[in-house]
């Protein structure tokens, strides 16, 4: 691991979650709110797969 890429990680890692900033929002306009955290949960753990897939996927195609 070399720490000069260190920066780039995080950058990403903040680039795939700053979305957070409309979370209020879309609990404020739901018509039933009691279901947000179960489909707030769902929806993280799905991209969060979808971005350790697609990342080994990556690692393994081009390596580094």
């Amino acid at each position: 691991m070399d720490i000069s890429h260190l920066p780039l990680f995080f950058g990403i890692a903040v680039f795939n979650f700053e979305g957070n900033g409309v979370v209020l929002n879309l609990h404020a306009s739901m018509k039933d709110p009691s279901q947000f955290p179960k489909i707030m949960r769902n929806v993280l753990v799905t991209i969060i797969t979808i971005l350790i897939i697609f990342s080994i996927s990556s690692y393994e195609a081009f390596g580094y």
